[in-house]
């Protein structure tokens, strides 16, 4: 194959496997749905955010280890657990007025993370 071609399956390839991943995200809109008015899929998603969470903690540990700068850094002293990644979703979905709909709550979380425990500059 010429490179051309490989640099354009590349990208091809690239768009194909985050597509999904778009498709797949807890949207705000059912977050609030489900905790409304399905107990038992809002707790799932409880479990889901506890997950995507520790996923971002891990993601620092990793880019601390390495000498890259954190997406946010928690007091040494403060564990995260579920009640603590769903309340500051919470508040955060709050404080962002208009983020009803089809908003990631994934990327809600992350920004919650990063303005609760922001990196020392």
């Amino acid at each position: 194959m010429h490179y051309n071609t490989l640099v354009r399956v590349f990208f091809v390839s690239i768009i194909l496997i985050t597509l999904p991943n778009l498709a797949n995200s807890l949207q705000v809109d059912k977050y609030l749905d489900a905790k409304t008015n399905q107990p038992v899929l809002h707790r799932n998603f409880l479990r889901y955010i506890n997950g995507v969470g520790e996923g971002y903690g891990w993601s620092n540990t990793m880019l601390k280890m390495n000498e890259k700068t954190r997406l946010f850094c928690v007091p040494s002293n403060l564990a995260l657990h579920e009640n603590d990644y769903v309340q500051i979703l919470e508040n955060q979905i709050k404080t962002m007025h208009g983020l009803e709909g089809d908003w990631p709550v994934e990327m809600i979380l992350l920004q919650g993370l990063m303005e609760k425990f922001p990196c020392p500059k």
